[in-house]
């Protein structure tokens, strides 16, 4: 008989898990990602990987929630913390900053297609529990950021939305300008948010 993992143990192949899933998003997509190249990427059994998620669609979904947490943690931080900018410079570095953290997030750009899928096979009562959707975390920031907007929440939201699309697409557009054009629209939206 196996011995049981220690709470340092499970703490170490939960993470390497979550690292390993994120990386496997990029690669092959959660759909064709199985349960063995997981496991066996830790060093553990597929018996000893349901000691840790009910399924690989739980691991994908874990990693959603704490790029979540990362992504709108930086913007939360810069709204509440950086009193010493203006209104409009406040709004402009959390998004601009965001958008930084979403770069780095190799794995995002799959996650477009990936979601639907994901969303489908995680159980309704965990769905509820625990995803909220781009929008309440959006309204949330506006909402506790003490900054004064001149448009819907709704509009923010389609713009931040339009912001994401051009970064999963950053490919696409080319990378010669791109910062600079991005700094622009995130400019020129702070503006009109705050007119």
């Amino acid at each position: 008989m196996a011995a049981a993992f220690t709470e340092n143990e499970k703490s170490i192949i939960r993470e390497q898990l979550k690292a390993c899933a994120k990386e496997y998003m990029t690669t092959y997509g959660v759909k064709k990602t199985t349960v063995e190249q997981l496991a066996k990427a830790v060093g553990i059994s597929k018996g000893a990987f349901y000691k840790f998620y009910d399924s690989k669609e739980l691991l994908f979904f874990e990693v959603l929630e704490d790029f979540h947490t990362e992504f709108f943690g930086t913007a939360f931080k810069i709204l509440h913390e950086r009193i010493d900018l203006s209104e409009k410079e406040r709004l402009e570095e959390a998004i601009w900053q965001t958008c930084i953290v979403m770069q780095k997030m190799t794995f995002i750009g799959s996650m477009e297609n990936e979601l639907p899928y994901l969303l489908r096979k995680i159980p309704a009562d965990v769905l509820k529990q625990h995803y909220h959707s781009d929008d309440v975390y959006i309204k949330q920031l506006i909402a506790h950021s003490g900054i004064k907007i001149s448009v819907s929440p709704e509009f923010v939201c389609t713009a931040i939305h339009a912001i994401l699309v051009v970064l999963i697409h950053k490919e696409d557009v080319g990378h010669q300008h791109f910062d600079e054009v991005l700094r622009m629209f995130i400019r020129s939206l702070c503006e009109k948010i705050l007119e």
